[in-house]
């Protein structure tokens, strides 16, 4: 390639960002001889993970990039769903949504959840939720308003004004602030689950919520405050107990209604062992 040369030639090293992205989408997976993006095994595409743009606040500089990147993405695999991964806090010209939200002044991270998300080819949007990080000072009664307000919102600004899904990518409760106590953790899973569990029954835009992040024993040493374990009675009823109940919405939204067009498609070109043939890209 006449860049990596060029680059060699002046003693510069280089970040192939596209290439690197072309190359995880097409890779055929050595076990099932499947590509990457031939699998519906993947149930989407992540942009990046928790990216700010604190050099340019306006929003902008990160705007250009998820369209080029999403656009990218999109001309390669067409079939899988598209989020972009983001914290996903308003940006500074959003003045309702900054008073609720914004204790934290988060407004200079230079990104902006209904900006960003309604960007062409980003299918739905990701919220992450870690009070304890973002007001280390506040108390845990302050932090659990603040939650279930950022929850809400974000739940209604997708529903009102994104008119897309939304999933709570990333979620914890840390164990090392200054005044934790185990029934803590327990209150804000409920925050997050009965909320999500509302929305879903009732058929607005919170679709799902991925705890921040489940360990086995033996993984102490990669405990970062927000570790939950599968052998705390109390967190794995909770956890149980969500995806029990939201198993019994999709059985009976499944049963009370037929495939859309859509699904009917994806049905068929993915019903030949799981994979589409490269002549149907």
């Amino acid at each position: 390639m006449y860049a990596i040369v060029q680059a060699r030639n002046h003693n510069m090293r280089l970040v192939l960002t596209l290439n690197h992205v072309r190359k995880v989408l097409t890779r055929k997976n050595t076990i099932s001889g499947v590509r990457y993006m031939n699998d519906p095994t993947s149930f989407s595409w992540e942009l990046v993970n928790e990216a700010r743009c604190e050099s340019d606040p306006s929003g902008n500089t990160m705007a250009r990039w998820v369209e080029e990147m999403a656009a990218f993405v999109k001309s390669i695999d067409r079939y899988h769903l598209l989020s972009i991964g983001l914290e996903d806090f308003y940006g500074a010209n959003n003045a309702v949504s900054k008073r609720w939200a914004y204790p934290l002044n988060m407004d200079s991270t230079g990104t902006d959840y209904i900006r960003l998300n309604k960007i062409a080819n980003i299918d739905y949007a990701t919220v992450h939720s870690y009070p304890d990080l973002w007001l280390p000072s506040w108390k845990s009664p302050a932090k659990m308003i603040f939650l279930r307000i950022w929850v809400n919102m974000h739940i209604r600004d997708a529903m009102k004004v994104l008119k897309m899904p939304v999933a709570f990518g990333e979620f914890g409760k840390n164990d090392r602030v200054f005044d934790y106590k185990p029934e803590q953790r327990q209150k804000f899973f409920w925050t997050i689950y009965d909320s999500v569990y509302s929305s879903v029954e009732k058929g607005l835009s919170g679709v799902g919520s991925m705890l921040w992040q489940l360990f086995p024993k033996g993984m102490e040493d990669w405990d970062d405050g927000f570790a939950v374990y599968a052998s705390d009675p109390a967190t794995a009823r909770i956890i149980d107990s969500q995806g029990l109940r939201l198993k019994k919405v999709e059985q009976a939204i499944i049963k009370g209604r037929n495939a859309t067009l859509a699904e009917s498609n994806v049905i068929r070109l993915w019903s030949n062992n799981d994979q589409v043939s490269d002549n149907d890209r």
